[in-house]
This record gives C-alpha cells, structure tokens and sequence, in this order.
C-alpha cells in the first residue's frame, strides 16, 4: 500500500502542485487499526499557502479515490495540532 501511495503522489499530486510552484514531502506513512495516515510537509509555494487546507483534503480524496479506501488521512506536520 505505502508504494502505492508515493506512486500516486509523485505521478499525480506532486505534478499537480508544480504548476503552482509547490510541491509535497512525505514524511511518513503509518498503518493502524483505524486506518492509514500519510504525513506530508508542503515546500515552496505550498508553504503557508492559504489554499493549503483545501490541498490537504484534495490530496486525500485522490488518495481515497485511487485506492478505493476510505480510511486514508492525509496530514500536514507543519500544523500544531499534529504534534
């Protein structure tokens, strides 16, 4: 699932934010019993970007989307609350 994952990232989503002159990290992939969460860090343009949240819940949708499952979570390690 984690290749996946980075493959969809890295042939759509990084592409996609590209345009804008952004992109994505991932940071970690982690599996558990109440799903699969994939914590990325945004670079460039993404950085602070006030769209960023709308980008996050895109992102998961693709992810959801592709993989027919709906307990992917995409987060952002940037934001305060993950930690």
């Amino acid at each position: 699932m984690k290749n996946q994952i980075l493959e969809i990232i890295d042939k759509k989503i990084k592409p996609a934010l590209a345009m804008d002159g952004g992109s994505l990290e991932v940071i970690d992939i982690l599996e558990d019993d109440e799903g699969i969460k994939v914590v990325i860090k945004y670079l460039g343009a993404c950085q602070g970007c006030a769209s960023s949240g709308s980008t996050l819940y895109a992102i998961e949708y693709e992810l959801q989307k592709e993989l027919d499952n709906e307990n992917i979570r995409v987060i952002d390690a940037t934001t305060p609350s993950f930690f």
